[in-house]
């Protein structure tokens, strides 16, 4: 609302300044949440709970709501760097990226073999 001088009424500045420091807020919590996140974390929650999906990955690590959807792109990069270092394998099943173990793919080799 704007008051007879064409400025905004108290009321609405204090309401936009508070939902200023919310968002910041949010904004603050989400590098909090991808400060913590390790890629040995995500390797073992991964090795444990194969095939997943990023999302899955990230509820099983306990995040829930808008700290999971704060961290999935980091949760993302966590995963690209393992698959360079050769430790898990992923493949996009439509818009997803699944990833699961190498030592799986190795299983399947000696299935093949002794099989």
């Amino acid at each position: 609302m704007y008051g007879i001088f064409g400025g905004q009424c108290r009321a609405c500045s204090m309401q936009n300044a508070k939902m200023y420091l919310f968002q910041k807020r949010q904004k603050d919590w989400g590098r909090m949440v991808k400060r913590r996140i390790e890629s040995e974390a995500v390797y073992r929650v991964i090795s444990a709970h194969w095939p997943m999906h990023v999302t899955e990955i990230a509820e099983k690590m306990g995040m829930h709501g808008s700290e999971r959807a704060a961290s999935i792109s980091h949760l993302c990069y966590h995963v690209r760097v393992l698959v360079k270092r050769g430790l898990v394998r992923s493949k996009k099943v439509g818009k997803a990226l699944v990833v699961w173990p190498s030592e799986v793919e190795n299983l399947k080799a000696m299935r093949a073999l002794f099989g």
